[in-house]
């Protein structure tokens, strides 16, 4: 499957994925994590290291309400500028203070749905691909 397709694909998945449905993100296997790389980054407006310096939350019955202050460590896609960030209805973490990650995140400044790396690929793992 080409890039074209797999960022179509997710940007469908994303659509199609309602506060009110289950959301199922796939975990890609060994041979698929450069096609999840691949399609993750195309969604994403910007990619990049940060560390989160606190969360908060306007509403404690919604995890939607949650808001992660970050500090940009590091940029590999865009020129992101953001302060805090937002989550979606299909995020499968949950930022948490004092975290170093990988963010991949929208042009609103959310963090794109599914973009959780750490289930089949290493901080160090993924640092090394984004820099190349």
């Amino acid at each position: 499957m080409n890039t074209r397709a797999l960022s179509i694909a997710l940007v469908l998945f994303t659509l199609g994925c309602g506060a009110a449905e289950a959301c199922v993100c796939d975990k890609p296997g060994t041979t698929t994590t450069a096609n999840w790389l691949l399609a993750t980054g195309a969604a994403a407006t910007h990619v990049f290291l940060a560390r989160v310096t606190e969360v908060t939350s306007t509403d404690k019955k919604s995890q939607l309400d949650l808001r992660a202050k970050i500090e940009i460590l590091e940029r590999f896609k865009g020129n992101a500028q953001f302060e805090s960030l937002g989550i979606t209805p299909c995020q499968n973490f949950e930022p948490k203070q004092g975290d170093v990650r990988v963010f991949f995140v929208s042009a609103a400044g959310i963090i794109v749905p599914c973009s959780d790396y750490r289930p089949f690929i290493s901080d160090e793992e993924l640092l090394r691909k984004l820099r190349h």
